[in-house]
């Protein structure tokens, strides 16, 4: 509707330098304000498909780890926000975050 309204002014003679000017600057604000909330909103879900992506690559299922000389047992599944670690008597899900941070030892057979 602003848009209509301009171009009409403009049509009939008025001078809308300043006023289009304006709206440029607003819209512009406006686009700036969504793009740095957008990527502060979305820093924590890039932060952890970074952290599976690199998981992935260094462990495989099957592979025999012991975490943190604590949790010994082999990797039965790895996807983007877990891994599962069969140890002797049950099973354990380990958040990919908690894994990234935590030293693991790779048991070579």
């Amino acid at each position: 509707m602003i848009f209509t309204i301009v171009t009409s002014l403009n049509q009939a003679g008025v001078n809308t330098d300043l006023i289009t000017n304006n709206l440029f600057l607003i819209l512009g604000s406006v686009f700036l304000t969504l793009a740095i909330a957008f990527g502060l909103g979305s820093k924590d879900v890039i932060y952890r498909l970074l952290l599976s992506f690199y998981t992935n690559r260094n462990f495989e299922i099957g592979q025999r780890i012991i975490i943190e000389d604590d949790v010994q047992g082999v990797i039965i599944a790895i996807n983007n926000i877990c891994m599962t670690i069969q140890t002797a008597d049950e099973k354990v899900v380990y958040p990919i975050k908690i894994i990234t941070n935590k030293k693991i030892r790779i048991i070579e057979d």
